[in-house]
């Protein structure tokens, strides 16, 4: 995926072993944060939630923190391992 798509809020997974494979990702209209999107037998979005916000968008990855019970978590994912997710009209 690239850094456009990405901020075109299109839905991308990442090939993680722990990450279940009906869950996917998206950028808010904003580009604030980060959602979990759960989704259906069918790839339609279920519900979503917030996940965790954006500090930085770079050219190659983007910089994300959360807290959780008072410590703050950084995750930084690259573009390169987002997996673009079809359209729901096109699985």
């Amino acid at each position: 995926m690239t850094k456009e798509e990405f901020l075109k809020g299109k839905s991308f997974r990442l090939n993680r072993s722990y990450i279940n494979k009906d869950i996917t990702f998206s950028i808010d209209e904003d580009n604030k944060y980060l959602s979990e999107e759960f989704r259906g037998k069918d790839n339609n979005i279920l519900f979503s939630s917030h996940l965790m916000n954006i500090e930085h968008i770079g050219t190659k990855r983007i910089k994300c923190f959360t807290f959780v019970l008072d410590t703050r978590v950084n995750k930084t994912v690259y573009y390169k391992d987002m997996i673009e997710v079809p359209e729901e009209g096109n699985i």
